[in-house]
């Protein structure tokens, strides 16, 4: 038997619900690029659930949590850069 369970908060979902979310999270590897998608399916289809790279979501709720956490938009921690202080320029007077 086969347990599929939410991928973002680990519940485990029973054959009778049909409310659950079935998407993909690929992603391509090139040696020039990385490329990822993430896509959403409109109906569960359980012929699905084993393919590469599908997810699973028990809510609306804990699909948008698993797109803000895995988005490319997301903020990133601001880099601390050490500045270096320049001689200033001085005029030599005549």
């Amino acid at each position: 038997m086969i347990k599929v369970m939410c991928d973002t908060c680990g519940i485990v979902r029973s054959p009778r619900q049909q409310d659950w979310i079935l998407g993909y999270d690929l992603m391509l590897d090139t040696p020039q690029t990385v490329s990822r998608s993430i896509s959403f399916f409109d109906t569960w289809n359980d012929s699905r659930i084993l393919q590469r790279g599908a997810i699973h979501f028990c809510s609306p709720e804990c699909k948008e949590a698993y797109v803000a956490a895995n988005s490319v938009n997301k903020k990133m921690p601001a880099r601390s850069r050490a500045r270096r202080k320049m001689p200033r320029k001085t005029s030599k007077a005549a």
